[in-house]
This record gives structure tokens, sequence and C-alpha cells, in this order.
């Protein structure tokens, strides 16, 4: 099973997300592939191919994590690019990280690291992926893409709050990941 752990985000949030990104979407058209509203959510860990009968200890452990901490609101500010915004390779709107989400993912990464997965060498950097670069797009497609992103005028501020962590599987299909949850644990003063 290919499996990650995250954060989703409020119908009302992914509407608005949507209706957002429907100029830049058109602006930039089809060198990028836009990421469905419904995909759109804040990984925590990315596990890759594990092993079905590591799904129960993965959501024990997960549960209790979830149960240690507060329900918590991120904020949505604006739009970036990974590695930066003269290379773009993914399209993503950032998250003002509270110092609650910054210690749940320490939480969840330190928990499936005793689990036997490996620990995040990257720093945790809270994003929603909106599009990823199509790797057969050519230097004009890039170029429209880099004037876009210094154009944009995205400044979408939307407040989400946060009462659980979830466990997806993601099938890898030709039109694009389809992902089903699997587990989702409630926070402790969300099942209140």
């Amino acid at each position: 099973m290919r499996v990650f752990i995250a954060l989703d985000f409020p119908e009302g949030i992914l509407g608005a997300i949507d209706q957002t990104l429907v100029g830049l979407r058109r602006e930039i058209g089809s060198v990028v592939r836009w990421v469905p509203v419904d995909n759109m959510h804040l990984t925590l860990k990315f596990l890759g191919e594990i092993p079905h009968r590591q799904i129960d200890p993965l959501s024990s452990a997960i549960q209790v994590q979830a149960r240690s901490c507060i329900p918590f609101d991120m904020e949505l500010r604006g739009l970036g690019a990974f590695p930066d915004p003269k290379r773009p390779r993914v399209l993503f709107l950032r998250i003002q990280a509270p110092v609650e989400l910054e210690s749940l993912a320490q939480k969840i990464d330190s928990v499936v690291t005793r689990l036997g997965y490996p620990p995040e060498a990257r720093g945790f950097q809270p994003h929603l992926t909106v599009g990823r670069v199509k790797q057969a797009a050519d230097p004009a497609g890039i170029q429209k893409i880099i004037q876009a992103l210094q154009a944009s005028k995205i400044d979408l501020q939307a407040s989400a709050r946060v009462d659980s962590v979830e466990i997806y599987q993601s099938h890898l299909k030709p039109t694009g990941a389809v992902y089903t949850k699997i587990f989702s644990a409630r926070m402790e003063n969300a099942m209140r």
C-alpha cells in the first residue's frame, strides 16, 4: 500500500481555493498538471509503499499522537513554487504554521521513525500543493509559469480548523492519483 499521513481542509476552504486559482489555471494552462481540489491536503509524512499488516500499528501510533494535540487553525497565505520561483516544479499555497502544526509534524515524524520508517531529511515546510509542472514543459512554458507567478495577485487569506490527522492510501492511475482515507484520528479536545 502506498501511504501518507495528512491534514484535511474543510470543503468551504477547498471551494475558495478552487475559485481563487481559476485565473491562474487559465493563464498557465496545460503546462501544469493541476491538483484536483478533492486531492488537496497538507502532507505531514509520506511513507511510500508499506505492507498492509503495518496499518494497524501505524493507526494506533497516530491516534496516540493526535490525542495529545489540541485542535488549531492554519492560515493560507499566497502562492509559491518549489524549488524556487525561478525554477518552478511544484506550485503551492503557503501555510502559516502555528506552533501546534510544527509540534504535530515533529510528533508524527518521531512516531513513524520508531516504527521503522526513515526520519524526514528536510525541514518541515507546510504547504498545499496546487499543481506540478509537467516534465515535458518546454522553456517557453516554464517562462510562462515564472511570469504568472511574478504577476500573481493571489492573496488568499483563509483559515482552516484542524481537528484530526488522516492516513491515506494513494492509488496511482494514468489519470492521476486517487486518494482513499483509511484512518482518521481525532485530536483530544475535538472529541469532547
